[in-house]
Formats: structure tokens, sequence, C-alpha cells
């Protein structure tokens, strides 16, 4: 067996052993032997388990955070505040993107959110609100520079997005599927929505 299929395997095993253990309790030696390799061997390919769980979720996270910051700094909130039809604004928008990105890869994400305390991705959902904090206090200090300085903004956009969030991880650890997931995101992303429009309307 190839090197390349050997790590595949490993990946395959260790995906498993952190789904049912979670991170910190996933052990290297249970993974050596359910891939039939010695520990040795496990470790001459992933010098840790950090190593091993960058292997199996890394590729998808760092695509998802670079287009998802990408997505952000395009974003024209003014531009979807301006739409009548909600159907084509939610699929237009960043939670939209986020939540396809997410279930093309759901088990990394599965992983990362559910079992990922102590992973080196154990803050990936933290990583999401300090960009989209970061667009929406900006968009928020330009419309409302008259009325609400920088760390009023950044505080409320920071507090409203961690819930906003928190229902996005909330979709994995219940383990909807897709058109749940759709269904329940874009009535979000409507109550969401109106709570803006009230606030930069005042």
């Amino acid at each position: 067996m190839k090197d390349d299929e050997i790590k595949v395997r490993i990946a395959e095993v260790a995906k498993q052993e952190f789904l049912e253990l979670g991170y910190v309790d996933a052990s290297m030696r249970n993974i050596s032997a359910k891939a039939g390799l010695t520990t040795g061997s496990l470790y001459n390919r992933f010098r840790d388990k950090a190593e091993l769980f960058e292997y199996i979720v890394g590729d998808s996270v760092k695509e998802v955070l670079e287009k998802f910051e990408s997505f952000n700094s395009a974003y024209s909130v003014e531009e979807y505040r301006n739409k009548v039809n909600v159907d084509d604004e939610y699929e237009s928008s960043a939670i939209k993107f986020l939540i396809d990105k997410m279930f093309d890869n759901y088990d990394s994400f599965d992983l990362i959110i559910n079992k990922g305390v102590g992973s080196p991705y154990e803050d990936f959902m933290d990583s999401l609100i300090v960009v989209a904090t970061e667009n929406t206090k900006n968009y928020v200090l330009a419309h409302k520079s008259n009325v609400v300085d920088a760390s009023v903004a950044e505080d409320l956009t920071h507090l409203l997005n961690v819930a906003l969030f928190d229902a996005i991880a909330e979709i994995f650890r219940k383990h909807y599927t897709k058109s749940e997931a759709d269904f329940y995101m874009k009535n979000i992303f409507i109550f969401y929505n109106a709570g803006w429009n009230g606030i930069l309307d005042k």
C-alpha cells in the first residue's frame, strides 16, 4: 500500500476515533491499532494528534475562512437591503454561502463543532464571528457614525453575531439535514434583517 493510501486509511480511522471520543480523549495508540499500524509507523507520518486533526479538517477550514472573508469584504449590505425578494436575498447572503460551504464538507465541520474542543480548530466559529463583526461594524459606522461610536458598534455587532453563529453551530449539533438547515437559517436571516433594518433606520 502506498504512503498516500496509508494516510487516507489513518484519516478514516482517526475521524471515527475523534467522533466517538472527542479530540481530547482520542488516542494515537488506538488509532494506530485500528489502522493496523505500529505507533511508530503512525508517528512517522503524523508527529502528534494535532497534526493528524489538521490533516483531516485543515483544508476545509482554510477554504471556508478564506472564502468567507473574501465574500464579506465584497458584501454590500445596502444592495441586499434594497432587494424586495426575500428568496433572492437569502440565496445571495453570506449566511447561505457559509451554510453551503460547510455542508459541502459536512464531516469536517461536524467534527470541529461537536468534537473539536482542545483541537487546533476549537475556535473556528469565533474566527467567523471576528470576520462578520468587522464587516458589519464598518457598515454600521458608515451609516450611523453620528449616533454610534466605534466601541458601541463593535460590541453590538459582536453580540448579535455570537447569537447568529451559535445558531449555525446548532445546525450541526442537532444534525439537521441541508434542507432543514436552509429552512431555519433563511428564517433566522429574515429575523436578523428586520432587526438590522430597525437599528439602521432609527
